[in-house]
């Protein structure tokens, strides 16, 4: 996993702004989020189809925006929550 989010960084060690407004939206993929909840990447695609982690789609491609990754799991995920 990459520890910086993908972002790109100066010299100096300041994140490089792409000017796009997106500077500070990771993406995470299902493998990534199931290694750090060491949990099944169905169990991750179960807790997206029921709502317990929002995604972003790209067409057919699924990203988790790392932020709420990181919520989700000071908070912990409930399989119970969902249903």
């Amino acid at each position: 996993m990459d520890p910086y989010g993908g972002r790109r960084f100066s010299d100096t060690g300041s994140p490089v702004s792409t000017g796009n407004g997106f500077d500070n939206l990771c993406l995470m993929t299902p493998d990534e989020v199931a290694e750090l909840f060491r949990v099944s990447k169905a169990s991750v695609y179960r807790w997206a189809e029921r709502g317990l982690l929002p995604v972003v789609k790209m067409g057919r491609t699924v990203r988790f925006n790392a932020e709420t990754v990181r919520k989700a799991l000071e908070c912990g995920v409930s399989e119970k929550a969902g249903r």
